[in-house]
Formats: structure tokens, sequence, C-alpha cells
């Protein structure tokens, strides 16, 4: 969707890292950065995400989801 959208150029070898970079001045940074940090902390950190964490967690990728969207 942020590729389709223009928000991004995906590349496979590009990392989130990458991404956070590249759309710095986009209105989509904060909520991208939110949802990259909770998505690492569970994939790379191990982090078991419980139903009370996924209900907090929810919200971050609707919002981005929404406003990529547009």
């Amino acid at each position: 969707e942020l590729s389709l959208r223009k928000a991004i150029r995906w590349k496979k070898e590009k990392t989130n890292r990458h991404y956070l970079m590249e759309m710095q001045q986009s209105p989509l940074a904060g909520a991208f950065a939110e949802a990259t940090l909770i998505f690492e902390q569970a994939w790379y950190g191990g982090r078991q995400v419980g139903e009370s964490e996924y209900r907090q967690m929810e919200p971050a990728f609707r919002s981005l989801m929404e406003k990529a969207k547009g």
C-alpha cells in the first residue's frame, strides 16, 4: 500500500530503517515509525503480544493503514 501510494520506493534489500529515513517528510512518518517499533519488538525481539497488548497496538496499525489509503 505504501509503495502504491508513492510513500516509499520498495526494494527487497531495504530495511525498515531505510523506509523511515525515506519517509521523514511524509505525513505517514509518525504512524509508520510507531508501527515499525511495535513490529520489530515482536518479530526480532521475541516479545509476546497478548490480547491486551494487541488492543493497545492496534490503533497504530489502523492509523497507518488509514493514512496510507488517503
